[in-house]
């Protein structure tokens, strides 16, 4: 008996608590939400009430709360919003992620059911519903089923001025309602004439839209979802009344089709006598089936052209409800407004009398009623009676505006809210002015209005709804004129699913000139929802709290961090304080290794020499992966990858296969081309300053290096400086600012890393969109030269460069051996894909650019702050560069200045970001256990300036320190290139670059500086670079 007691006492408890957790879903994701009234049926009861909409329901709420919102449906989450940005986004730029429409609780089953329809679909089967009902709503379409919607126009008319004419009020509502079944009854079940107050289907129909859904069964339902499908069976099988009625019309509707099919194929003379839907349909899938009997693809799924019966039915059925009930509150509400404003309906009247001068109005005349069309529209912001289909589910998780969306949650529209925005609207939101719609200098922004929807399921009947109420209201009005008692202010609304007036109260009068040309929280509910909320507050807290003093349970000396959320990352992302200055910082106050936060994230900082030795050497298969870049590629996904961000096998199968590219074979093929570059840099630079002021010679140097390794890399033909687009693109991506609040937030959350990668890509940042101009240009440029070399070889040997490097290296490697080889426990082909040439030579591109450039001012700079330096490089110049052309050879036996260049690394190493790792599993390094997935990185200022490593002098500029064989640098005190297997792969040619470049310089040149100017200004999110480099270049004596 205990241990049922017990068992039974559990379940309960984790049933609250799972319903207690729910029902807190939108405080825990950080948005602002309606209490609900239960934890188990959440908001459901307020929703549910037929006599106050729901829609009016999130008008209220909105007003409260703000424009987006939660609520709790049961168990299901549900996020409503009147936000413009984030109604555009879900609708339209993320549609995708957003194709279905929030599930009907009882609905039927959307993957198995053979008849749903196309309100009710979605995904591929959506897709092919709507392309194959679309030809039925088309102009040609509305066309030929014109003369049908109107007959049934003027049997309401005639039967409205029989009864009403010049009398008291009556409820023209109703009349509308019996308007919109007989016409849409004749369209859609193949009714031969007019029906009107003597169609059975109205009170039926009225029924289906005014059911009480505020019953036990639906909030069980919406409390546990896994009922549905007995529920549904249920109904299905023992009966409702809902489902009898739905039943009987889909029973009408398929004996209506088979009968028109069998009509057709006996070629009855009165089977052309009408055209409807049920022939439209039936005629778009014969043309189908003539065209093209193959099948045919849509969004994955191999679907038939064809509409089948039952299809047919299904689509039929939705159309006849949903074009009964809205057009017929549209038609009512908008009598209403013209009741109410005698000068909006004397303006449609005129302008009636002036386009529809025959008895029938054509489709052309109803084109032309501009005006009416305004007061349609203007009448539905005001009375968005199908605002409930404004919503979607969200089908796989995503980022909207900065909030992550889960699979399964639904968005549902405020639309009344986004309607009655001010913001949008201007002051006068509150006034019924259908001019706002044709002042061509006021436009609507785009899903600003949204009644009938917004985006790819915008209701595919909005044309045939606008020609029925435009064909009413032109009948009515061109004989009558509706006017309303004083004494009602406003109409009365109710609903279960469309807003509907209870009725709609007016008077016709005889035209004179006719034809004239919440609920409030218990204490004891206050009290739980008090106790829910601190108590997740102090599990955040308690969260944030043990990770912010995670290096000090470790005993590890740690930076005390400005926020326990965010860490010390605040510090680390200031463009204009790049963060290798805060790691030297740092190390001067806390030692030689200490840790930071970032974010979540762990990071060890360290410039004892040991330890790096132990890391980027030593245990290099535990510290393969450098520290990941916060919102980078997928490594083990993405297929463009490139050697800087992999990895592991990739790795090392990227770096065999990308290194002969760097061989010096290599560099002496493509030194002709760097040369080139240097003339045409020195060549401008003396035309414009040479014996001049200062200038900015550090953007000189971008110039000239953005146009080598475009030569080299993106296969451009000849010189590009000062007339190149990716400097300026390229100096961007390296000045990015990164202090924003994604960025903190992604360091301080991590599951949100893959959305904001996905976001970045599917709706663009500038950081993406230049990134992704660069590689389109360099597919291009490697597409193009393999067509060249195939096409005309001897033309290709004109040039060379890094393509021609990797195309021959995968070429080499295809004739020596055609299989597979083994790196670190993987089989990987030998010859580098395209894309893959592609991702190498972006990112060989980006930073051959900008550290060769930074390096090369750096040195300038150092060069004008020691003349004797100076004089020493031009006097080794001279000896070694006779020639007009300096040959590799001449490069090399320029010692002293690459001494100089390796000095100047060592007090500016510009690229000191890169010297980081991440533990890939755990291991012991120094007596220290560190964990998988801690980051390394290295103080590399610390490292350089070290004087126990290089003595003294450490703070001086010497670069005789190079040349001293008796001043051997220990192994990994300088690596302003990395260290270990995963040293820079380019660095011998930034030294050739550098070399040349400064050679040319220095043999005609002095570089001198203002004394005023005592030091640089550091800046970057990424590599360390000078704000500019102002120096002065004189002639040589």
């Amino acid at each position: 008996m205990i241990t049922l007691v017990i068992v039974i006492l559990s379940a309960l408890s984790a049933i609250y608590t799972f319903y207690l957790r729910s029902s807190v879903y939108w405080w825990r994701r950080g948005v602002v939400a309606v209490p609900p009234r239960s934890i188990v049926f959440g908001s459901s009861q307020d929703l549910l009430q037929k006599d106050y909409p729901r829609v009016l329901k999130y008008r209220d709420w909105g007003r409260e709360y703000g424009k987006t919102y939660g609520i709790k449906e049961g168990v299901h989450n549900t996020l409503v919003t009147s936000d413009l940005e984030m109604v555009h986004e879900i609708f339209v730029k993320q549609f995708d992620y957003f194709h279905s429409r929030k599930r009907v609780v009882l609905g039927p089953d959307l993957e198995k059911d053979e008849s749903v329809n196309l309100f009710e679909s979605r995904g591929g089967r959506w897709k092919r519903l709507r392309t194959l009902s679309a030809p039925s709503f088309s102009a040609s379409s509305l066309k030929k089923i014109r003369p049908v919607v109107e007959d049934s126009v003027l049997n309401m008319v005639k039967i409205m001025e029989e009864r009403h004419l010049g009398r008291s009020t009556f409820n023209i509502h109703q009349f509308y309602c019996e308007y919109t079944m007989d016409t849409i009854g004749r369209l859609v079940m193949g009714q031969k004439g007019s029906l009107i107050f003597n169609n059975p289907r109205v009170a039926v129909a009225q029924s289906l839209f005014l059911r009480n859904f505020d019953r036990p069964i639906v909030h069980v339902n919406l409390a546990v979802p896994l009922l549905n499908p007995l529920t549904r069976w249920g109904m299905n099988k023992f009966g409702s009344k809902l489902s009898e009625d739905s039943d009987k019309l889909k029973a009408e509707m398929a004996t209506a089709v088979y009968e028109r099919i069998k009509q057709r194929e006996s070629f009855q003379e009165d089977s052309t006598d009408t055209t409807d839907f049920i022939d439209l349909f039936l005629d778009f899938a014969a043309e189908m089936a003539i065209g093209d009997k193959k099948e045919f693809k849509m969004s994955e799924a191999q679907v038939s052209k064809n509409l089948t019966v039952e299809e047919v039915v299904a689509q039929a059925v939705i159309f006849l409800l949903a074009g009964f009930d809205t057009t017929a509150n549209a038609l009512g509400f908008t009598s209403w407004m013209l009741a109410s404003h005698p000068e909006v309906l004397k303006r449609c009247q005129e302008e009636i009398d002036e386009n529809c001068c025959e008895e029938s109005i054509s489709y052309e005349d109803l084109s032309n009623l501009t005006y009416i069309e305004a007061v349609c529209k203007e009448t539905l912001r005001f009375y968005p009676l199908g605002a409930f289909a404004n919503s979607r589910m969200c089908m796989k998780e995503t980022e909207v505006c900065g909030l992550t969306i889960e699979k399964g949650t639904n968005v549902q529209v405020d639309t009344y809210g986004l309607h009655f925005d001010a913001a949008i609207w201007g002051d006068d939101v509150m006034e019924f002015k259908p001019e706002r719609w044709l002042e061509s200098d006021r436009r609507v922004p785009p899903h600003a209005y949204i009644p009938f929807g917004a985006g790819p399921r915008i209701c595919i009947g909005m044309r045939l709804a606008m020609m029925e109420e435009k064909l009413a209201l032109a009948h009515i009005l061109r004989k009558f004129d509706i006017v309303k008692e004083n004494t009602q202010a406003d109409l009365v609304l109710q609903g279960s699913l469309t807003l509907t007036p209870v009725e709609v109260p007016v008077k016709i009068v005889a035209r004179k000139i006719f034809f004239g040309r919440d609920s409030v929280l218990s204490e004891e509910k206050m009290i739980t929802i008090i106790i829910i909320i601190v108590s997740a507050l102090s599990a955040i807290y308690t969260f944030y709290l043990r990770s912010s003093t995670y290096w000090l349970r470790r005993g590890v000396v740690a930076v005390p961090p400005k926020s326990m959320i965010f860490g010390s990352s605040a510090d680390l992302l200031q463009k204009d304080y790049p963060r290798v200055l805060k790691y030297r910082d740092w190390g001067t106050e806390y030692g030689k290794t200490y840790g930071i936060k970032e974010g979540v994230h762990n990071t060890l900082i360290t410039s004892d020499l040991e330890m790096v030795h132990e890391i980027f050497v030593k245990q290099f298969d535990y510290f393969h992966s450098r520290k990941r870049v916060l919102v980078g590629p997928d490594l083990e996904t993405d297929e463009s990858v490139n050697l800087f961000q992999s990895r592991g096998r990739r790795w090392k199968r990227l770096r065999a296969l990308s290194a002969p590219t760097f061989s010096v074979s290599s560099l002496k093929k493509i030194r002709p081309v760097v040369e080139d570059s240097v003339m045409n840099m020195v060549r401008i630079m003396e035309e414009r300053h040479a014996n001049g002021g200062s200038f900015n010679i550090h953007q000189f140097y971008c110039e000239y290096t953005m146009d080598t390794i475009g030569r080299l890399v993106m296969g451009q033909k000849g010189s590009l400086i000062f007339n190149n687009p990716r400097v300026a693109v390229a100096q961007s991506l390296f000045l990015r600012d990164f202090s924003s609040p994604m960025v903190l937030a992604n360091f301080a959350f991590p599951p949100l890393n893959p959305l904001s990668r996905w976001a970045m890509n599917k709706f663009g940042s500038k950081l993406t969109k230049d990134n992704d101009n660069l590689k389109a240009e360099m597919t291009a440029a490697v597409y193009a030269r393999i067509e060249q070399r195939e096409s005309s070889p001897e033309e290709s040997n004109e040039t060379y460069d890094f393509i021609d490097l990797f195309l021959d290296f995968a070429a080499d490697m295809a004739v020596k051996e055609k299989d597979e080889f083994k790196l670190s426990e993987s089989q990987v082909t030998k010859a580098l894909t395209v894309d893959e040439v592609v991702a190498q030579a972006v990112v060989f591109l980006l930073a051959g650019f900008d550290t060769t450039a930074n390096a090369l001012g750096y040195t300038s700079w150092m060069l004008a702050s020691h003349p004797e330096v100076l004089k020493r490089c031009q006097e080794e110049i001279d000896e070694f560069c006779c020639d007009e052309s300096i040959s590799y050879e001449d490069v090399v036996n320029l010692t002293y200045t690459e001494a100089v260049c390796k000095e100047t690394l060592r007090f500016y190493p510009l690229g000191a970001f890169a010297n980081s790792r991440m533990c890939m599993k755990e291991t012991d390094v120094c007596g220290l256990t560190i964990e998988k997935g801690t980051n390394i990185q290295v103080d590399t200022f610390g490292l350089h300036f070290d004087t126990s490593i290089w003595g003294d002098d450490a703070a001086e500029f010497k670069p005789e320190r190079w040349l001293d064989a008796d001043r051997r640098v220990p192994p990994h005190a300088y690596i302003p290139f990395g260290a270990g297997p995963r040293i820079c792969i380019g660095m011998r040619l930034a030294m050739m670059e550098e070399k040349l470049a400064l050679a040319h310089i220095l043999r005609k040149f002095d570089i001198v500086k203002e004394h005023t100017v005592t030091d640089l200004v550091l800046q970057g999110s990424i590599t360390v670079t000078p704000v500019e480099v102002p120096v002065k270049i004189v002639a040589r004596q």
